[in-house]
């Protein structure tokens, strides 16, 4: 929680997505691939492992607009707990470490990660980190856009600003800023 104006918020969401990225895959050693699919979920070996979310607060009292960073990392719980139908689609990063993990140890490194993109332009070795963690580049998407209307093209990468390029069947490429929930 941060007040708004004192971070850039270009490309914030896929700026925290690259942070939690880096901490599931130093929890796990390497021993899965670790992607961002946008614009909020980390998975691990295709499964979702983490979800983060970035909202600017109004203007408060004292007439600052406030940054909230929303973070869930599935740490230590076992798929096996969930319900049947749920148990595919999610794993733990103990899971696929093999083991409990320190979940002090885990918040710690979340910060320092944070913190470091946070303060990071989204440019350079962030961007490009970014765009090489990127999910489902190459494959065909289905998305809907706030006016109701749908539409499908495949994954092109990520633009200067974080937008999500989208190739359409006509050949253009779109940036797609924002999804609604589900999309």
């Amino acid at each position: 929680l941060v007040p708004a104006g004192e971070v850039d918020l270009t490309g914030l969401g896929v700026r925290v997505g690259v942070a939690v990225c880096r901490v599931c895959e130093g929890a796990i050693g390497g021993r899965e691939r670790v992607e961002l699919k946008w614009p909020n979920d980390v998975l691990v070996g295709s499964r979702k492992a983490a979800g983060c979310l970035c909202e600017v607060v109004p203007r408060g009292a004292d007439g600052r607009a406030w940054l909230i960073v929303g973070v869930g990392i599935n740490v230590n719980n076992a798929s096996s707990d969930l319900p049947a139908d749920l148990r595919r689609a999610p794993i733990s990063l103990g899971e696929v470490r093999g083991g409990a993990l320190d979940l002090g140890a885990m918040a710690e490194r979340l910060r320092d990660e944070l913190a470091a993109v946070v303060d990071a332009p989204l440019a350079g070795a962030v961007l490009d980190e970014a765009r090489a963690r990127l999910f489902g580049v190459g494959t065909r998407q289905s998305f809907r856009d706030a006016g109701g209307g749908s539409f499908e093209g495949v994954v092109a990468g990520l633009d200067g600003t974080g937008g999500l390029l989208v190739r359409a069947a006509d050949g253009t490429t779109r940036a797609v800023t924002s999804v609604l929930a589900g999309s």
